[in-house]
């Protein structure tokens, strides 16, 4: 459970930034929430 609250403190603070920049990395964020996704895989 500490590994969600993690990733979605990790994820929304990212979204707060792209939110600053006008979504200026979208492309980042994508290949984040993938390999977000992937951690999730391995730790279940």
């Amino acid at each position: 459970m500490e590994v969600l609250l993690v990733l979605w403190a990790r994820a929304h603070v990212l979204m707060m930034l792209l939110c600053r920049q006008r979504l200026h990395s979208s492309t980042r964020l994508l290949i984040y929430i993938g390999e977000s996704q992937n951690l999730l895989k391995d730790t279940v």
